[in-house]
């Protein structure tokens, strides 16, 4: 197929969908293959900071990493204040996930567990327990300080928490 027509194509079919699709998704697709893959990129590392509970200060020193593989992602993202800002970004795309298996779950079940920490401070971690089309997942909701841990107090944090 001659490139031109290809590349024609596949803008009417981008333009098609636009009308369905979120405008975040538009620029998705609207972006060439190689800003694509750099974008990916940027946002492994933040996602290894997040889950590792590591400073976003790291995500400096893992980009000269990659960038010593090959990895070339550009400079301009490559602050510890970018990382701050891919890190919001996934964590928006992973809540607004948990929010639609909630939504679709045929069932509900909150587990909440109370900690101290430290400096003697009381805490509920909430996680829910939903199944969609037979398919079970155990999702953490959030950490909540409570003044005292008495059944009021619990009651009102799980639900500050799930709203």
């Amino acid at each position: 197929m001659n490139t031109k027509k290809f590349k024609a194509k596949s803008m009417e079919k981008v333009e098609h969908n636009t009308q369905t699709q979120s405008e975040a998704t538009r620029a998705v697709l609207m972006m060439d293959r190689a800003a694509c893959t750099k974008m990916t990129f940027l946002f492994c590392n933040p996602h290894y900071i997040a889950k590792s509970n590591r400073p976003y200060s790291d995500f400096v020193q893992l980009s000269l990493l990659d960038k010593a593989k090959g990895i070339y992602t550009g400079d301009t993202y490559i602050t510890d204040k970018s990382s701050q800002k891919f890190v919001s970004s996934v964590a928006i795309a992973r809540q607004q996930e948990q929010d639609d298996i909630v939504k679709e779950g045929s069932f509900l079940s909150i587990i909440s567990d109370g900690s101290t920490d430290v400096s003697s401070k009381k805490a509920e971690i909430v996680y829910v327990r939903t199944s969609v089309r037979c398919q079970v997942s155990t999702l953490f909701i959030g950490v909540k300080n409570v003044p005292k841990a008495d059944g009021e107090n619990i009651s009102t944090a799980i639900s500050n928490l799930m709203t």
